[in-house]
């Protein structure tokens, strides 16, 4: 029989009302228990996670807890009871606050990866730009509202520079395949349109194969940077090689020869086939006032002759022009 502090028996239906309210205790002592536990398995792994793990309480994103990871990342320094601000003051400026406040205001987590930060090796070491991977996870409180970050982070630097390393080394091979590409081309437009000096002041390009449109401003581009380089009188244009030449090839032989004209050069074209001389007279094409010989040996001969006899004329002037004594 249930009795009251003086001994008196208890109402029956009190005692039930005892009974019921002691063994709702007995359950929340035992809820409050387990949940304790669950608590301190979930810090536990948490602090065993791989990761940095540090949880900021408030506004004012106070420490309360972080392992041994994120003591590594952020130098060992004593950060526990402290603001963020004041435990990590060169973060102040770099964005990471502000992030941790509007997670905190709408309670809506944040993540993101390769991100920079600048951090000190230590409470009086210089900053140290590292890469992050990190999320905020926000806590709420059995109302609902939200009273804290989780904070996860995992160090990536090394997987970014390893990163930025091969991005440079593919720059750095991408530019040596364009300048070898550019290199072939270039050796390929000097195969396509050889000048070879021959004496000074004479020059000779001898094509072989088809003549495109492509191919006959090279002609004329090398042909016109000979004359002036070498600073030839006469050049030799030879066509021996050349397969077949129609108005296009004709029209570029043209074009080439009068642009040499024009910077004082004689153009002389060698190696003209009877076939290609009757093409030419078929097509109309107006080569007066420039030299066509048959083969380059014999246009040879003729550029060194003419060579010869400009410097006896020159010779002659010279000893003809009348001298003034003392």
């Amino acid at each position: 029989m249930n009795c009251d502090l003086e001994g008196e028996p208890l109402d029956p239906r009190l005692a039930e009302l005892n009974s019921e309210r002691d063994r709702l205790r007995a359950e929340l002592q035992s809820l409050r228990d387990a949940l304790h536990g669950e608590q301190r398995h979930a810090v536990h792994l948490l602090m065993g996670l791989p990761a940095g793990v540090c949880y900021l309480r408030g506004p004012e994103f106070v420490y309360d807890l972080a392992n041994s990871r994120y003591f590594e990342l952020t130098g060992s320094r004593s950060i526990l009871g402290k603001p963020i601000r004041e435990a990590l003051p060169e973060i102040t400026g770099q964005g990471f606050v502000d992030i941790l406040t509007e997670v905190l205001q709408t309670g809506v987590p944040y993540a993101a990866s390769d991100v920079p930060i600048l951090l000190k090796s230590s409470e009086e070491g210089p900053l140290v730009e590292k890469w992050l991977d990190f999320t905020y996870q926000p806590v709420r409180s059995p109302t609902g509202a939200v009273e804290g970050i989780l904070v996860l982070i995992v160090e990536v630097t090394e997987k970014v520079q390893e990163r930025r390393k091969v991005e440079l080394l593919n720059t750095e091979r991408a530019a040596l395949q364009q300048e070898l590409i550019r290199a072939q081309q270039e050796a390929l437009r000097e195969l396509a349109t050889p000048l070879v000096p021959l004496a000074d002041g004479v020059i000779a390009m001898p094509l072989v194969g088809s003549v495109d449109a492509e191919r006959a401003a090279q002609i004329m581009e090398t042909l016109l940077r000979g004359v002036s380089e070498q600073s030839a009188r006469i050049a030799l244009l030879d066509v021996t090689g050349v397969r077949t030449v129609d108005e296009t090839v004709a029209a570029a032989l043209l074009r080439a020869a009068r642009a040499v004209q024009l910077l004082g050069a004689e153009v002389v074209l060698t190696g003209l086939s009877p076939v290609i001389s009757q093409t030419l007279v078929a097509l109309g094409v107006d080569f007066s006032g420039i030299t066509t010989l048959r083969s380059l040996q014999v246009g040879m001969a003729y550029a060194l002759r003419a060579k010869e006899e400009t410097g006896t004329a020159r010779a002659l002037g010279a000893w003809g022009s009348p001298r003034r004594g003392p």
